[in-house]
């Protein structure tokens, strides 16, 4: 990977979210959804944050066997000043979260947009890996090596951000070097969550800015930013 910040996982998995015709897989991965996640509100709108992906620990693919509780929350809020700064929070027990660091400030009255929803449909996935040659490209654009004649920027999958666990995800910006605030360790990229929620209206209306997961497995310490060109 580009830069000193570890993935794990340290190969890339991608969404491919089920229908009614889908066999429901074992794991349940999950994006969205409403929650009664205790600590989980934003001290600046009084609002819950929002559950932007659940991820299941069972699941052998997402490299969680240190990791003490169910599932991984990741939350986030885009309506007020927490998206303005890396946000951290604990998880203090599998329903359960307490906030560490965050950015104070107002609530937004109408953005993203106006009439913003405290939470979207769930939609369940399972997970696919990301091929070498798909992997391959995403470092290239990284480190802006394609022309704009390059017939691999046909993969429009390829050339924006996407919703991914582990390996390197198109970026913006270099992935951060974040230390865990409660071990002091390196806390690797998780997951990066990109603007499409699969309901007609997405996070923010801007295909080109995600949010960035890095995860303490054993202190379950999450940390999480905007990644924007």
């Amino acid at each position: 990977m580009d830069g000193r910040c570890e993935s794990r996982p340290s190969n890339g998995w991608r969404p491919v979210f089920l229908t009614s015709r889908t066999v429901h897989p074992a794991y349940r991965h999950q994006l969205n959804g409403e929650h009664n996640i205790a600590g989980a509100t934003s001290p600046n709108s009084r609002k819950p944050l929002l559950r932007v992906m659940s991820i299941d620990k069972r699941d052998p693919r997402t490299d969680l066997d240190s990791y003490s509780f169910p599932r991984v929350e990741l939350l986030f809020s885009w309506t007020c000043e927490i998206a303005q700064d890396i946000f951290v929070y604990e998880h203090s027990s599998p329903d359960a979260v307490h906030l560490l660091k965050y950015k104070r400030g107002p609530a937004y009255e109408d953005f993203p947009y106006q009439e913003y929803p405290i939470a979207f449909p769930a939609r369940r996935f399972l997970l696919r890996p990301l091929s070498d040659e798909e992997q391959s490209i995403v470092l290239a654009r990284n480190r802006g090596a394609l022309e704009t004649s390059d017939p691999r920027n046909d993969r429009v999958d390829l050339t924006r951000p996407q919703h991914q666990i582990g390996g390197v995800p198109q970026l913006s910006q270099q992935l951060r070097d974040l230390v865990c605030p409660k071990c002091s360790s390196p806390m690797p990229f998780f997951a990066s969550v990109c603007d499409e929620t699969m309901t007609e209206r997405p996070f923010v209306e801007n295909e080109f800015v995600q949010l960035i997961y890095h995860l303490c497995r054993g202190c379950r310490v999450v940390s999480v930013y905007v990644d924007s060109d």
